[in-house]
């Protein structure tokens, strides 16, 4: 993203979690525009010892939890 765009938005926001979100949300709210695609894929750690709590990690650590009473 532009510089400009991220400083008219407001940045991530001081929250625990969920910045990420937050920031996209801003950036549509401000009027930009959000591009959603498969063409440049983002590569994720598999942590399933989360370091932020309702993070991503704590969503990959149900799935996993989930998995494991399958088997």
């Amino acid at each position: 993203m532009r510089a400009d765009a991220y400083l008219r938005c407001g940045g991530y926001p001081a929250l625990a979690t969920g910045e990420d979100r937050a920031l996209v949300a801003a950036l549509r709210t401000t009027g930009h525009r959000v591009l959603r695609t498969r063409r440049f894929p983002v590569l994720t750690s598999a942590r399933l010892s989360a370091r932020a709590r309702d993070g991503y990690g704590d969503h990959l650590g149900r799935l996993a939890e989930r998995v494991r009473t399958l088997d």
